[in-house]
């Protein structure tokens, strides 16, 4: 039940996001929020049927993961936005985990899913304050 809360507010938030970008932000803003919307996309396409999630590595869901990273990264130096390093930097939080199962086999299923999963939250948190510092400016 609390997973499928946890991945259900996950829409409505990054929608609600998306549209005070569109309305307050700047192309920062609001190319971070398409990247997020077609992340949030690629990795409902990328990830394997539940019953096999998170046994292996899931290569589809990294490489979204991986090219979330490589873009925010981008914009980050590009902008030097303090807000998008902190989601650039949570976002290396979920694209590690990748790599931590695909080194160590025993790495618990439950833990690449947390950490996976980490950095949904922080990342649009850190979008909504980068929209509230920019509307504050």
């Amino acid at each position: 039940m609390l997973t499928w809360l946890y991945e259900q507010a996950f829409v409505p938030l990054l929608l609600s996001l998306a549209l005070c970008a569109w309305k307050w932000g700047q192309w920062p803003e609001r190319t971070a929020t398409a990247l997020f919307a077609a992340a949030w996309l690629g990795t409902l396409l990328a990830k394997p049927a539940i019953h096999v999630r998170f046994f292996y590595v899931e290569a589809g869901v990294l490489l979204v993961d991986g090219a979330l990273l490589i873009a925010l990264g981008w914009l980050a130096v590009r902008t030097g936005r303090g807000w998008l390093i902190w989601a650039t930097a949570f976002q290396l939080l979920s694209t590690t985990a990748h790599l931590g199962r695909a080194m160590d086999s025993s790495f618990s299923a439950l833990g690449y899913s947390i950490m996976e999963g980490a950095s949904s939250y922080p990342t649009l948190i850190a979008l909504a304050v980068g929209l509230w510092q920019h509307r504050r400016s």
